[in-house]
């Protein structure tokens, strides 16, 4: 019977201790590079098209879950020995103590990621449906969006992790941005922004930004509790996964579909793959004709435009430059434009242009290249001569991930604000400029920062920073929104889930 209990026990042990040191190696790899994930958006991006990730990232795992892997390697090699051609347990006294510490071990990797993610809560999530999103949702029909008979046209920078704690002497000293912070000083900026569920990161800001609506995981729960049926069902679905057929069109309820009825000519220029995280599908809903400028389109008809100069695609400088030609060409079609900028070199872990300063030697650097590229760009918007006829927003499309940038950590993220201004803006807010709010009620303010006029002033769950009317996170607070948001609406299923 021995011979039997032995190995099963060393290979529970060393199983549970493999699970165990797996589970914290991931955990603390998540915690380390994406501090604002929860774990909707993480099983998320793992059913997304993420084609372009940046191999540092994979590098990196694979590093953790080698430890995994050495340390259960090393924990058999000391519970036994090889002799005589069979298995011999090393005779110390506390051998017997090897399993149930393996399974503390593994049971300690539990708690921490239930503390961390509430896996519960996605295992075993609430089966009813709930009107939050339907009693805040605010949809105008859209031959109800007036512009103004002279359109402004518009650019829109979207910087990629950048917020205003980069110019927190507390934080940084000297300060890393100071051209885009003397633009910050002498426009018009709206304080109060909140990082969300649903906001995360740079497709999910993309989306709230472009419809009103925060971007939300499917409920990833494999089982369900069913009160109608009295019991525990499982799931025959993938991942959770509630299908819908209705054919998704966004161009009634988006900002690009907006802009495209009123004329607009529409652009969207990216460092990186549009085809990355679904970019492509999101603006094929919600347009019609979109001018797409991404890495795959200078790669295969650009022969200035080598392999990719960063890990995700093209460096700032070269993007910068096609926006500037860009923006010339599109000036001459005679009707209003709507220009959309994502730049990239600020994604963690930091990408760096070789014929700019770079100080520091870290990730920093990469900051202030960024700072002295959008201010020269800016500053050259300025001289040309559409610049009294539009509008430039600047906005950070989401808080850093990351905890720290070069040696520095940096504030919790309820402490930090994305980097925002807007230049030449049609309108003046109602009400002061520090708001509480979220990247979904930047659709509406970007449509009256044009002079349009929305009825209601809400688009989506998005409220109009220019009017005096509460954002939903002002009437109801974060907590409230975070509750709710997370329970299941008919209304988001059936129109908002896309990919």
């Amino acid at each position: 019977m021995r011979k039997i209990i032995r190995p099963l026990c060393l290979a529970a042990t060393l199983l549970f201790f493999f699970l165990g040191v797996e589970l914290a190696a991931v955990l603390h790899w998540t915690t380390e590079r994406f501090e604002t994930a929860n774990l909707e958006l993480i099983i998320t991006y793992m059913v997304l098209p993420i084609g372009t990730v940046d191999p540092q990232y994979i590098y990196s795992l694979v590093s953790y879950l080698a430890l995994g892997f050495l340390a259960t390697a090393w924990l058999g090699l000391f519970l036994v020995r090889r002799g005589g051609g069979s298995a011999k347990p090393r005779p110390f006294p506390w051998r017997p103590l090897a399993l149930p510490a393996a399974f503390l071990v593994f049971s300690g990797s539990l708690f921490a990621w239930e503390a961390r993610y509430r896996v519960w809560e996605n295992l075993f999530p609430d089966a009813g449906y709930y009107s939050y999103v339907e009693d805040n949702f605010h949809l105008p029909d859209p031959g109800g969006i007036v512009f103004p008979e002279r359109k402004n046209n518009l650019i829109l920078l979207i910087l990629e992790s950048v917020e205003t704690t980069m110019n927190d002497e507390a934080v940084f000293k000297p300060k890393l941005m100071p051209r885009l912070e003397k633009f910050y000083g002498e426009n018009l900026s709206f304080g109060g922004y909140r990082l969300t569920t649903g906001t995360q990161t740079s497709i999910l800001s993309f989306f709230s930004t472009n419809l009103g609506m925060p971007f939300l995981g499917y409920k990833f729960g494999f089982f369900r509790w069913d009160p109608a049926r009295d019991g525990l069902e499982l799931e025959a679905l993938t991942l959770g996964r509630t299908e819908n057929k209705k054919k998704h069109d966004f161009r009634d309820r988006s900002l690009l579909g907006i802009m495209e009825k009123n004329g607009y000519h529409l652009e969207v220029i990216r460092a990186a793959s549009i085809q990355f995280a679904d970019y492509d599908k999101l603006i094929a809903m919600s347009t019609d004709r979109c001018g797409i400028y991404d890495f795959d389109y200078f790669h295969s008809r650009r022969p200035d435009c080598p392999e990719k100069m960063n890990n995700w695609g093209v460096d700032d400088s070269y993007l910068y430059a096609r926006a500037r030609e860009r923006l010339l060409a599109v000036q001459k079609l005679g009707k209003p434009f709507f220009q959309i900028i994502q730049t990239v070199n600020t994604h963690p872990p930091g990408f760096y242009e070789k014929n700019l300063p770079a100080k520091y030697g870290d990730y920093r650097d990469s900051f202030e290249q960024a700072d002295l590229m959008a201010g020269e760009f800016l500053e050259w918007i300025g001289k040309q001569t559409f610049a009294g006829s539009t509008t430039v927003i600047v906005v950070g499309d989401h808080n850093l991930s990351a905890r720290g940038v070069g040696a520095i950590r940096i504030p919790l993220p309820e402490n930090r604000e994305i980097m925002n201004f807007f230049i030449n803006p049609r309108r003046e807010p109602e009400r002061g400029v520090r708001r509480l709010y979220a990247a979904w009620d930047l659709a509406p303010t970007i449509l009256e920062a044009v002079g349009a006029e929305i009825p209601g002033r809400r688009l989506g769950l998005g409220t109009s920073l220019f009017s005096g009317r509460d954002t939903l996170l002002e009437r109801d607070g974060l907590d409230k929104y975070e509750e709710m948001i997370k329970k299941r609406s008919r209304l988001y299923e059936q129109y908002y889930y896309w990919w």
